[in-house]
């Protein structure tokens, strides 16, 4: 009997001191995920400042990727792919996080970015970067303005927030002011959104622009002035079209969910600019989904760290306080007798 109720005495210290070691080593797990993936932004260059001259008659190459959020691993196959294009510059057209994240998964996708991107990199917006808490204000903290336009040889690009699938009045002065105001001094202009004026999916509706009225007030604007190309993303699906009378593509995702049927592929879109005014589009696959990678969990943990630091200290300290008074009671009865 004395040597069961020694190897239950046993048993239990040991059963205790595990428990004790793993709420220790899950504080301090946490702690190294919050200081390896910390909410921290970067300064991100500015892609105007980095453009390099280039004639007005010279062909030049862009690069459109988008839809990157929530799936790491295939995020890094994505951005290495669109780097090595060796393009004259790219365009992230929005969602580069998952609707809602917090400010560490900014920060992981900026850093992924600014890591593996060495071409001038333009940003845009899109639904998923709009948080509940404070809307497109973190974006704009990591990424830099919502709506910006700029010029590379004879080609005006200007670029919007529809990221609440909407053209409103901000959007529509913006846009009018700089057409007004730049279109004129150049051959071509593109127009970059991530929520499209139109869904191109055969009898679909659901992923546009919502309201009719800024619908037709960007129609006007586009025809008014002359759009070359409309460049949108948002549908995760490799589409061409036209929206008044100009061109329009959605790129495919680069990271969300493939909702395109006959290919489940993630990739991006090649615009090569012409001299004879051309502007051709060439669809590029990258590679299917690859699941998570262990960096999304340890990204999980960071933006948790106060929950599962005191989770883990608490029971650390309150196993080690039940070890130590078992132990004073064994050996108060040890005494006794």
């Amino acid at each position: 009997m004395r040597v069961e109720k020694k190897t239950v005495r046993k048993l239990k210290t040991l059963v205790l001191s595990i428990m004790a070691i793993a709420g220790l080593l899950c504080a301090a797990g946490a702690l190294v995920c919050r200081l390896k993936y910390p909410a921290r932004s970067q300064t991100m260059p500015n892609p105007v400042e980095q453009l390099a001259a280039k004639e007005a008659d010279e062909e030049f190459d862009v690069v459109v990727f988008s839809d990157i959020a929530n799936n790491y691993k295939t995020m890094k196959l994505e951005l290495e792919a669109v780097n090595a294009t060796n393009a004259d510059f790219a365009i992230c057209n929005g969602d580069l996080v998952k609707y809602g994240s917090s400010a560490h998964r900014f920060s992981y996708v900026q850093r992924q970015l600014l890591k593996t991107i060495k071409m001038p990199l333009f940003i845009i917006p899109g639904n998923h970067d709009d948080t509940p808490e404070v809307g497109f204000q973190r974006y704009h903290d990591f990424f830099g303005p919502e709506r910006q336009y700029w010029n590379y040889a004879d080609t005006l690009f200007v670029s919007i927030n529809t990221g609440k699938k909407s053209f409103d009045e901000i959007e529509s002065r913006f846009l009018k002011a700089t057409l007004e105001q730049e279109r004129a001094k150049f051959r071509r202009c593109v127009l970059i959104m991530h929520c499209p004026p139109v869904d191109l999916r055969p009898n679909q509706k659901s992923h546009c622009l919502e309201d009719e009225t800024q619908i037709k007030a960007l129609e006007d604007l586009v025809k008014e002035h002359h759009i070359d190309m409309i460049v949108t993303s948002h549908i995760h699906w490799y589409l061409e079209g036209t929206f008044a009378g100009a061109p329009i593509f959605h790129t495919p995702s680069g990271g969300q969910h493939v909702r395109d049927p006959e290919n489940p592929n993630f990739g991006y879109v090649l615009m090569s600019f012409k001299k004879d005014g051309g502007i051709l589009l060439k669809h590029m696959d990258v590679a299917s989904e690859r699941g998570r990678s262990a960096e999304y969990c340890f990204i999980v943990i960071s933006e948790r760290f106060p929950k599962i630091a005191c989770t883990g200290l608490t029971v650390f300290f309150v196993v080690s306080a039940i070890a130590f008074l078992s132990k004073r009671k064994t050996e108060i009865s040890q005494d006794v007798k």
